[in-house]
């Protein structure tokens, strides 16, 4: 008998910011992400997003992607009553 492989999800490039304790996404990590060389040029802040168990980007933090957008992912949870 063949064991399943143990699939685990890529590494991410960034740094975890916290898990979101409720919500819909409960579970799912906040991580800020270091943008490309690209987007540096361009003034953008560090962008935050909201990554599945599995690895998979769900979505990004509005405004933080943004000069100036430290202060976004607290807005945002604030707005939507969730915590990390």
């Amino acid at each position: 008998m063949i064991a399943a492989a143990h699939h685990s999800p890529p590494p991410m490039d960034g740094w975890l910011l916290g898990v979101l304790r409720n919500g819909p996404y409960a579970g799912h990590l906040v991580m800020g992400r270091q943008p490309s060389h690209r987007a540096r040029a361009g003034g953008s802040g560090n962008p935050v997003t909201v990554v599945s168990p599995s690895g998979e980007v769900i979505m990004l933090v509005p405004g933080s992607d943004s000069a100036g957008g430290e202060g976004s992912l607290v807005k945002w949870l604030k707005e939507k009553g969730w915590a990390l």
